[in-house]
């Protein structure tokens, strides 16, 4: 008997600027850009980089993921996200279970490594991939995001 393979596939931050409409996280979606030929004797611009985030815990606001709400807390340390607790999320069937027990892990990975929120989506579980990053963003704002 042959073991199942299980793999999640990964859906780009740009099909949430729909969930988005209406917040400052739509604004934020990647866009295409066009590259355009530097001359060789153009001076460089440095470009500013982004401050650390203010230390501390930052609870996220609450959002709805159809199937239950989702909340999260920011931890930050040296201006760095450290890590992310999630306080709430639809856990109240076998399904919801089994969805979150592996998307919740991979997307706090992925906001933690990217120090951001403009992260891919796990597929298959899109609700709670939207829930989360908008409790995180509402977190990072407290910190200065």
């Amino acid at each position: 008997m042959r073991k199942a393979h299980r793999y999640s596939t990964i859906v780009s931050t740009l099909a949430l600027v729909p969930y988005l409409a209406g917040t400052d996280m739509a604004s934020s979606a990647p866009t295409r850009a066009s590259v355009t030929a530097v001359p060789q004797d153009a001076v460089t611009i440095p470009v500013a980089t982004r401050r650390g985030f203010a230390d501390g815990q930052y609870t996220g606001a609450t959002f709805d993921a159809y199937y239950g709400q989702v909340q999260t807390r920011v931890n930050i340390r040296g201006g760095q996200i450290v890590s992310i607790d999630v306080l709430d999320y639809p856990n109240h069937t076998g399904t919801s279970r089994y969805i979150n027990r592996q998307a919740l892990p991979m997307l706090k990975r992925q906001v933690v490594r990217a120090q951001d929120i403009r992260v891919n989506m796990v597929s298959g579980a899109t609700l709670t991939s939207t829930a989360f990053l908008r409790s995180v963003y509402s977190a990072l704002t407290k910190a200065g995001y």
